[in-house]
């Protein structure tokens, strides 16, 4: 932000493929209900979290498709901010008081701790209670990526094409989606760009209305 007011310097903002993503556990309850996830979803005014983890510096994400894949579909104001429908959703799906989690989060990469910070006090608002845990990086990779061991993280993805992961069953969000599953699958057949970019439209909104994770900034 200084640079940009000294003279001396062009300051040059860029995209990148760095998803920042809040990961729930799909496998666990209460996050295999989707209401649940729709409502932490709802529940996060992401302007704000950009501002107070980048700085206002990034883009909102609303599917894990980001700007620089040529089938990128604007899916950031799919599921606005709204509190009062989040609380709706938690009651109806029996959790009218909000729950307990724990948000598990690496200080080595230290925009985790900083956006968990905004997001507790987010969520509180609606009911979620949020403990952040810190834990090193190898324990991150052993419990949360490799056996699932959480309730809630936040990472960034940098891979392109990382679409794949959501048609995983055994990624560490454990969504396990057949219809999705099946149009990953046919969009991976697929060799007319046209016929391609119309699954991957359709991909990208079913990310959208089911939720697995929160995609928050890139």
């Amino acid at each position: 932000i200084d640079l940009k007011k000294d003279p001396r310097f062009q300051v040059i903002l860029g995209d990148t493929t760095n998803d920042v993503i809040l990961a729930m556990n799909n496998s666990k309850k209460p996050y295999s209900d989707k209401r649940v996830r729709l409502a932490i979803t709802e529940a996060i005014n992401k302007e704000e979290v950009l501002k107070g983890a980048m700085f206002g510096l990034g883009r909102i994400l609303g599917s894990n498709v980001d700007p620089l894949n040529p089938y990128f579909v604007d899916m950031s104001k799919a599921v606005p901010y709204d509190p009062a429908k989040a609380k709706k959703l938690l009651a109806e799906a029996g959790y009218p008081n909000g729950f307990e989690a724990v948000l598990r989060v690496s200080p080595q990469y230290y925009y985790t701790v900083r956006t968990g910070e905004v997001l507790v006090s987010q969520l509180a608002k609606v009911g979620v209670k949020v403990k952040i845990e810190q834990i090193e990086w190898p324990q991150w990779l052993s419990q949360v990526y490799k056996n699932a061991s959480y309730d809630l993280t936040i990472i960034g993805h940098a891979e392109p094409w990382d679409i794949a992961n959501y048609a995983n069953p055994n990624y560490y969000f454990r969504w396990d989606n057949k219809d999705f599953q099946a149009l990953y699958k046919e969009s991976e057949q697929t060799v007319d760009d046209k016929k391609r970019r119309e699954q991957y439209a359709r991909l990208q909104k079913m990310m959208a209305d089911e939720a697995p994770v929160v995609w928050l900034y890139m």
